[in-house]
């Protein structure tokens, strides 16, 4: 196999999309967290979103997708995989992060002191 050298953006992307694997882990574990507050709740309407975010499915298969992606693009080595795989990283942990506390954010507009 005759692959290309990795060059300076290939590390700048390798080192980005860790730190964001890395948080993905961390949003991983403080979904199960954000699911047993949501159900403390009650019944409460939430977006279909935070129902996807917070899925067993999601939350073990979206960290482990993007470290198989990782280890992939840096055997492959195409050019830009690991720059582009950082970014797709970084928008899965905003959104999951945004989706996960919809419910919250949605209620602290009802929330009053009186």
């Amino acid at each position: 196999m005759n692959r290309r050298p990795l060059g300076y953006l290939d590390g700048v992307g390798a080192g980005v999309a860790t730190i964001a694997i890395a948080i993905a882990c961390y949003l991983a574990a403080a979904s199960f967290r954000l699911r047993r507050v949501y159900e403390d709740f009650g019944e409460i309407q939430m977006p279909a979103s935070t129902h996807i975010v917070l899925s067993a499915q999601w939350v073990y298969g979206m960290p482990l997708a993007l470290l198989v992606a990782l280890i992939a693009l840096h055997i492959r080595r195409p050019r830009w995989g690991l720059v582009v795989l950082a970014v797709v990283a970084i928008a899965v942990n905003v959104f999951w992060y945004v989706s996960a506390w919809a419910p919250v954010f949605g209620l602290a507009g009802n929330v009053s002191s009186q």
